[in-house]
């Protein structure tokens, strides 16, 4: 399959590709914030002359992410691109594990060490 990498504008990006979409990307920019992804491979359909098409677009079903300040998260999402569950670290440095709806709304936390204090 085809690679891209683009370095440009401090913002560097690294693209593996399924059949005419993004398989794994991964990106650093200017604020610091890294970004690393995985999709799920969509439906591909074949023209007469064997040229493939991929049927929608690709849902990000797991995305490894350091914000610019430093909080890391590992989300995994539905297959309608929504986060459902994030493994993250709160401010106060405790682990946590985040429920969200399908708004993206955390509707339940769960951090075991933050009770305890």
């Amino acid at each position: 399959r085809d690679a891209l990498l683009l370095a440009a504008q401090r913002q560097v990006v690294l693209a593996l590709d399924h059949e005419n979409i993004d398989a794994v990307g991964w990106r650093v920019m200017p604020d610091g914030s890294v970004d690393f992804q995985m999709n799920q491979k969509p439906a591909v359909t074949r023209d007469a002359g064997g040229k493939t098409e991929a049927a929608g677009g690709a849902a990000t079903r797991i995305r490894l992410s350091v914000a610019a300040d430093g909080a890391p998260a590992i989300a995994l999402a539905d297959k309608q691109d929504r986060p459902r569950l994030r493994l993250t670290v709160t401010p106060e440095g405790y682990g946590a594990v985040e429920f969200l709806d399908a708004d993206g709304k955390v509707v339940q936390t769960f951090a075991p060490e933050a009770a305890k204090k």
